[in-house]
């Protein structure tokens, strides 16, 4: 497969002794909320390969840095920590960031796929009245 071609498979994971702002964190009810992020790419729920439950988050590009986004709002002002696993295509680099409404990035992490589940991770602060977008993309 060319580099910058391919799929990469999302979950997001809630640690339980915090609350989890996404509204479907398992993907058990579908994409709701998320968005495919370029023009080439594509979103859907898989049961090919899940991290938990039954679905993950599947990203069809075409092309680097498409990827998908979910809108969270205007969460309360305040630190977070945004986590989440990704299985992508051996080698290739993906990108988990947390940025405001205006695109500025207020956090991000990123990991070389190893072609299995993998853990990324960022903290990050949100000020009063930002909007929140979660965005993960293939960087490369």
């Amino acid at each position: 497969m060319p580099l910058g071609v391919g799929s990469g498979l999302w979950a997001i994971v809630q640690p339980k002794e915090t609350t989890n702002l996404a509204t479907n964190p398992s993907l058990e009810f579908g994409s709701t909320g998320w968005s495919a992020l370029g023009g080439g790419a594509t979103i859907g729920t898989t049961s090919y390969k899940q991290a938990f439950g039954a679905w993950s988050l599947q990203i069809n590009h075409t092309i680097t840095s498409e990827g998908a986004f979910l809108n969270m709002g205007t969460p309360a002002a305040g630190s977070y920590s945004l986590s989440a696993y990704v299985h992508g295509t051996s080698g290739h680099r993906y990108r988990l960031m947390a940025e405001s409404a205006a695109g500025i990035s207020l956090g991000a992490g990123s990991i070389t796929s190893v072609g299995a589940w993998q853990s990324i991770n960022t903290l990050f602060g949100l000020a009063a009245g930002t909007g929140l977008n979660i965005v993960a993309r293939h960087i490369d």
